[in-house]
């Protein structure tokens, strides 16, 4: 069983990239892609109560120079969890463990809809894999995000309420 945040690669068998439904459940169902509108999922890492953000770069049309959770658009016929595995592969080359994305906020506009996952354990350590996405990631604390300038502001009440929830972890 991997620990919380196992940054050793996963265990035999299990594929980092690639048929991911047997990384996590495949239970919800997916929205059809519709031209302009923003199907997205995003993932939560929380570690030693600070929580990991992406950075998108300037050049990105919506949301520049802003932090985001990281996470992407969900394809047409993927369910949200093999599209929240296959972002965050994509994005900062981690593999979340089996049942371990749990939804925890939903933001929602007129041209987009993001449900927001708590990621409890993944294999692999953080890193920028999507450099024409992002310029940066780090770990925040609670006291660093009012500073922050959020892809959506709204994130911050999903985010506070997950550091208060999450056990203490000295990783």
């Amino acid at each position: 069983m991997p620990t919380r945040h196992d940054t050793s690669a996963p265990p035999l068998g299990v594929r980092p990239f690639g048929p991911l439904r047997v990384l996590l459940r495949s239970t919800d169902a997916s929205i059809g892609v519709v031209p302009g509108f923003n199907n997205v999922v995003c993932g939560l890492l929380i570690r030693s109560e600070r929580v990991l953000f992406v950075h998108r770069n300037s050049s990105r049309l919506w949301a520049p120079d802003r932090w985001d959770a990281p996470g992407g658009h969900v394809e047409l016929g993927e369910s949200d969890s093999d599209a929240l595995a296959r972002e965050l592969f994509e994005e900062i080359g981690i593999v979340v463990g089996a049942n371990d994305a749990r939804l925890v906020g939903r933001l929602s506009g007129p041209d987009f809809d993001a449900r927001v996952f708590l990621i409890g354990s993944f294999f692999g350590e953080p890193e920028n894999r999507a450099p024409e996405e992002h310029d940066d990631l780090a770990w925040f604390a609670e006291e660093q995000l009012f500073d922050l300038v959020l892809a959506d502001p709204d994130l911050l009440d999903i985010v506070l309420e997950q550091l208060h929830r999450a056990p203490a972890d000295d990783s």
